[in-house]
């Protein structure tokens, strides 16, 4: 059931609270307006979303919980991980629009690798855990990577990837 104080903005998909709305019909009335949702909105919810933010607020709740061991990955821990190696991608050459690869399993590194690409404006493809090297190595070397982060528990077939991949220089 929708909250009582909910109005549609101009997406009839989306309900916005009043308040939400109100700040929409300013933005629209002094011209910050883009494809019907108004610029201010867009960098609030853009940051609202950004790990620092709720790394900032409330720093020791999780972000991610792994339901097979428990283990959680707090907010302060990704924002603080993406970051450090966000910093190792730059310090290798990697630049806004440069393309970073994922091969890993499930696990929760894979939050901080998401994270530092998206906090360096970097392009991410992930690759299936279940390829062989070699399938892994096609879409490593197609998607133009110039840094792999693999996890230990994929190390035998990431082995074969620096021969099969020459255009990535960057094996994390």
């Amino acid at each position: 059931m929708m909250d009582s104080r909910a109005v549609l903005g101009k997406n009839p998909n989306r309900a916005t609270t009043a308040s939400t709305a109100c700040r929409m019909r300013r933005a629209t009335a002094a011209g910050l307006t883009r494809g019907g949702q108004s610029t201010y909105m867009q960098r609030e919810e853009n940051h609202n979303m950004y790990p620092g933010t709720w790394a900032q607020r409330t720093p020791d709740k999780p972000a991610a919980i792994d339901s097979s061991s428990g283990a959680t990955l707090s907010y302060r821990e990704l924002d603080d991980r993406s970051n450090r190696l966000a910093q190792l991608l730059w310090a290798r050459g990697l630049r806004p629009g440069d393309h970073v690869a994922v091969f890993m399993e499930n696990n929760l590194r894979y939050f901080e690798v998401v994270w530092a690409a998206l906090r360096s404006g970097l392009h991410l493809t992930t690759i299936n855990r279940y390829l062989t090297g070699e399938e892994a190595a096609y879409i490593l070397d197609n998607c133009d990577a110039q840094a792999l982060v693999a996890s230990s528990h994929l190390a035998e077939p990431a082995a074969a990837l620096p021969g099969l991949a020459p255009r990535c220089h960057t094996w994390l």
